[in-house]
């Protein structure tokens, strides 16, 4: 289903990021491209399946594939019978910074083949530094998968009986336009109570890299370059 509001919330509002199991690219609501068209820095992740690979290349021939790191992590313990390789690999793929990539990367060493079938996927695929175009942290289709579960029995009926979502719509909109700011009510919490929180810590300057942050009888120092914390009791 591509209600206008969601097509238009999709290209102006939110992440160019499609996760996709195969349910929908050829489905019965198989309207997605001739629904929004071609997209710059359009991103799709899903798992390497071959007819999904080949319906992404039919489809949006333009867009960037990203691996699900969950599949592809399952697929090295079928091919490699290795379960020491999980972590390495969990904690390389969502690394944010090329320093932290490459020092769990190393540890691969000890695991050629491992790091042959790794780099033969290409490693822009599914390591989320060297992502491209904005793959942003969708780096599963466990949410998609989930939602699909959630609608298997929904997906048959018609079009017309998805009234209740355009009602919905309605209402968000309604709400976001008399909101005064520009987040929603659940992220002004986040922030409000991360803040609280924030301004009970004092925070001594060690250089221009470390701090020395003290929670109360906890204290411990942060390196933000090397995204590190060490903790104590003081």
């Amino acid at each position: 289903m591509a209600l206008d509001a969601s097509i238009r919330g999709f290209l102006n509002c939110i992440r160019l990021v499609l996760i996709e199991d195969g349910t929908h690219l050829r489905g019965k609501y198989n309207a997605i491209k001739m629904s929004i068209g071609q997209v710059h820095d359009f991103v799709i992740v899903s798992d390497r399946h071959p007819s999904i690979k080949k319906a992404i290349i039919t489809v949006f021939p333009e867009a960037f594939h990203g691996v699900c790191i969950y599949h592809l992590k399952a697929n090295l313990l079928v091919n490699f019978k290795n379960k020491d390789i999980f972590d390495i690999f969990d904690k390389a793929a969502k690394a944010s910074c090329e320093s932290v990539f490459k020092y769990h990367w190393s540890q691969f060493a000890g695991y050629p083949c491992a790091c042959k079938y790794l780099e033969d996927i290409g490693l822009e695929r599914w390591a989320r530094v060297y992502q491209c175009n904005r793959r942003y942290n969708q780096m599963t289709t466990n949410l998609v998968e989930y939602i699909n579960g959630v609608l298997k029995d929904a997906q048959q009926l018609p079009i017309t009986s998805f009234r209740w979502l355009q009602d919905l719509y309605y209402r968000r909109r309604t709400e976001a336009s008399n909101s005064t700011s520009r987040l929603s009510d659940y992220a002004m919490t986040i922030i409000r109570d991360a803040a609280d929180k924030a301004s009970k810590y004092e925070v001594r300057l060690i250089d221009q890299h470390e701090f020395e942050v003290i929670d109360g009888g906890l204290g411990g120092r942060v390196h933000i370059t090397q995204e590190q914390a060490l903790l104590s009791q003081v």
